[in-house]
């Protein structure tokens, strides 16, 4: 499950973080109430295409959202430290943004990936495919033959724009 201390130390953090968030949650929300929203890029290079199409669907169906991308692999390795795990004023800069919502399209669990989120502050927390739901507050089973398919109709039960 862990691979290193870091890790390890990630998750037992997030797990804290996570006991200070709301977790109550009602839907369907008028998509508005969504203003700054995060898409973090699988590490699966197999799967960008595939991310790509997904967030440009993602903008025709809700314009008014400013989707921003992070790539993880692509982190500055000056904002961590030597066990891999952020340093506090990273984890304040993310805060700072206000994301309403991160979209994680890894496939599978990435503790620094669910550290950033947990840590972000972000009340909605999109995983899909995830066999650890405890960290993220909605899960989306997606397709096999395409990677992201379902989420944007999920999206549009969740968030409405009517």
């Amino acid at each position: 499950m862990f691979e290193n201390i870091g890790q390890k130390w990630m998750a037992h953090k997030a797990r804290q973080a996570l006991k200070k968030i709301q977790h109550a949650m009602s839907f369907p929300l008028h998509a508005t109430s969504i203003q700054r929203v995060l898409v973090i890029m699988p590490r699966d290079l197999n799967l960008m295409e595939a991310a790509h199409q997904f967030i440009n669907r993602l903008r025709e169906t809700f314009p008014f959202w400013d989707i921003q991308m992070f790539d993880v692999d692509k982190m500055p390795k000056e904002k961590l430290n030597w066990m891999g795990i952020p340093s506090k004023e990273y984890i304040q800069e993310l805060k700072n943004r206000q994301y309403d919502m991160i979209i994680d399209l890894n496939r599978q669990t990435d503790w620094l990936i669910t550290y950033l989120t947990v840590m972000s502050g972000a009340p909605y927390r999109v995983h899909v495919e995830n066999e650890d739901g405890s960290f993220f507050n909605i899960q989306v089973k997606t397709g096999t033959q395409s990677p992201y398919s379902g989420l944007i109709e999920a999206f549009t039960r969740l968030f409405v724009l009517q």
